[in-house]
């Protein structure tokens, strides 16, 4: 239980910072030997990290005069968190099973964070 405890705390604190979150899930786990951290745990607090978006988006009235005034905004969010969903489900036991999480969440937080840096870099 204290496992789940302080998984919670550290998604909370790098979901909303520029740092992959799920990489310091998977860190944890392996330092600490958590074995409650399952793909299906990380993928449960990602959701819950985005409800809680959601959440203050709606509670937020600044937030909630460019929702009401711009009906696209929201349908964009849905249209576009389809292709991960599918994604995801369709690939979950090929990466559960496989054992290879850690470094697939290695290498693409590796080559974003490189995308990243190289299109702040030679932007306009």
């Amino acid at each position: 239980m204290i496992d789940l405890f302080i998984s919670s705390i550290i998604q909370g604190i790098t979901e909303f910072i520029p740092v992959s979150s799920s990489l310091h899930l998977i860190i944890y786990g392996k330092f600490f030997s958590s074995e409650s951290l399952s793909l299906l745990l990380i993928a449960s607090m990602h959701m819950g990290s985005a409800l809680a978006l959601i959440c203050f988006l709606v509670t937020d009235t600044k937030s909630k005069l460019i929702i009401l005034k711009n009906r696209n905004f929201i349908k964009s969010i849905v249209i576009s968190t389809i292709p991960i969903f599918i994604v995801g489900f369709l690939v979950y036991d090929l990466i559960e099973n496989s054992g290879q999480i850690d470094m697939l969440i290695i290498f693409t937080t590796v080559f974003f964070g490189l995308a990243l840096f190289f299109s702040d870099r030679f932007s306009d």
